[in-house]
């Protein structure tokens, strides 16, 4: 699992931190040995001039003729001066003579390690220790010097530690000025690096992130290295294509949703010129369902009118007058219904209905008194989404091309199904016709394509239904039937308004 990246800020400081602490330390490690080794070496020659120096005041008070008092004060200021811990003075039998020493060394006897009888000039050996106490041989500087004249010699001693600690002491000083250092590189760094880089990048980001909101007005300051200067710019330029990108396709999206606008007008100019179409075939056919009951109805009157007519089979007639006129009364508030239905409104919608509608709407026509239609309609079929309307006018339209293809004679079955999947319903509608000519069959739903003779046919009946069905995301198909005829098929999907 991945956790939070660092910032920018902290990620520079961490870096730095850590370059420093491995150069300082490096660095550090090797300046205090280096140095600490060259220091040691300069105070231990610095020692042994020191030690020179009290040999030689102490061999010449010696050789003077001067009383042990005035050695014994020499060798006291010496060793007060602090580079001196003891002096030993031996006989040139090796015993010792007199010793001058400090706390740590009293019980420290250094050993003559050269024949008393030579002479060496000047010669520097560090000796063992007598006695096997705490302080070891490194712990101490002894240097011997030739006295003669019945002096053997004299070993002056130093103090080690003293000179360890004293270069330690400068070995923390550099250590602590290497560090110091670093912490001012640090700050230095982080304060440059903050100011190039950083806040740039800082801005930069937020400029992006208003920019992938859809904000434009980038707003860049001129800060940063160069690098970021020029990202920024980049930015910038970004910034303005993508604006005038966005101009564009504005412009160019309301230049469709123009068009789609127009087209739908144009659709709807369409849909309602075939549907005025249908309208005018279907007055045509009603006309001698208006024409016999009128004819009824004026001799019914002719017949109420004599007087030798007895009262209750005048009665009778004007009943049967308000049968007829209530049946023309019927098919014209049908077809006026029909006629107006304009709506686009979607609803969940029974196709039950909308194909009882169409049948009822049929069911006066001249063309089919004489065909039978079949209804095959399975139960619990669920609702569609559609426009209940435009379904009927769909219906109308391809129950009058059967009824017009059987020339009034046959049968038409219109079955309402379910789809095998659950998510549509089938509506098939097949007729005893001739069926549909092979060499239109694959356009027949396009404009213009009709089986009628010239002038008897616009030719955008069916791709009139064609657009209403996929404006209501189903499909429509034509086949014809081995049987004879032709057969429709209309797939809706299953939609609920929620």
């Amino acid at each position: 699992m991945n956790g939070r990246p660092l910032g920018l800020r902290l990620q520079i400081i961490s870096s730095l931190a850590i370059l420093i602490i491995l150069l300082s330390g490096l660095l550090g490690f090797a300046i205090v040995r280096i140095s600490g080794t060259a220091l040691l070496r300069e105070r231990m020659a610095s020692v042994r001039l020191v030690h020179l120096s009290a040999a030689r005041s102490i061999l010449s008070a010696i050789s003077s003729g001067s009383g042990i008092d005035v050695v014994e004060k020499i060798a006291s200021s010496w060793i007060k001066g602090g580079s001196i811990d003891g002096i030993w003075i031996f006989d040139g039998s090796g015993k010792v003579k007199k010793v001058f020493t400090e706390e740590g060394l009293k019980r420290i006897l250094p050993k003559p390690f050269f024949p008393l009888t030579e002479i060496y000039s000047d010669i520097n050996f560090e000796v063992k220790v007598l006695d096997g106490g705490s302080n070891k041989p490194a712990n101490h500087i002894f240097t011997q010097y030739p006295a003669g004249r019945g002096i053997g010699c004299i070993i002056i001693g130093t103090d080690r530690r003293k000179i360890v600690a004293a270069s330690q002491y400068l070995g923390i000083l550099l250590l602590i000025y290497l560090l110091v250092h670093g912490l001012a590189i640090l700050v230095f760094g982080y304060f440059s690096l903050t100011t190039l880089i950083v806040r740039p990048v800082e801005n930069l980001k937020f400029q992006a992130v208003r920019l992938g909101e859809g904000k434009f007005d980038i707003e860049i300051s001129g800060g940063g290295a160069k690098e970021v200067q020029e990202l920024a710019h980049a930015l910038v330029a970004a910034s303005k294509r993508l604006k005038n990108q966005r101009d564009e396709l504005t412009q160019k999206i309301e230049q469709l949703e123009k068009a789609q606008n127009e087209l739908l007008k144009s659709r709807d100019a369409i849909i309602r010129a075939q549907k005025l179409a249908s309208v005018g075939r279907l007055t045509a056919g009603v006309a001698h369902e208006i024409g016999n009951p009128l004819t009824a109805i004026i001799g019914f009157i002719d017949l109420v009118s004599d007087e030798s007519i007895d009262a209750d089979k005048k009665k009778e007639f004007l009943e049967r007058m308000r049968k007829e006129a209530e049946r023309m009364d019927r098919i014209i508030k049908d077809l006026l219904t029909y006629a107006r239905a304009d709506g686009k409104e979607l609803k969940n919608v029974s196709l039950e209905e909308v194909i009882k509608e169409a049948c009822q709407i049929m069911k006066p026509q001249k063309i089919f008194k004489g065909i039978n239609v079949e209804l095959n309609i399975e139960k619990d079929i669920p609702p569609v989404r559609v426009n209940k309307d435009r379904m009927v006018q769909v219906m109308v339209n391809l129950l009058l091309n059967a009824g017009e293809a059987m020339v009034g004679e046959g049968k038409i079955e219109i079955g309402l199904k379910k789809g095998e999947d659950g998510k549509t319903v089938t509506i098939i509608v097949e007729d005893s016709g001739p069926g549909i000519p092979e060499n239109i069959i694959d356009d027949i739903f396009e404009p213009f394509v009709t089986t009628k003779p010239e002038g008897q046919g616009t030719g955008l009946g069916l791709a009139v239904c064609h657009g209403i069905i996929r404006s209501f995301g189903g499909t429509i198909r034509a086949e014809n039937r081995t049987e004879g005829g032709a057969r429709f098929i209309i797939e809706l999907p299953v939609k609920f308004d929620n």
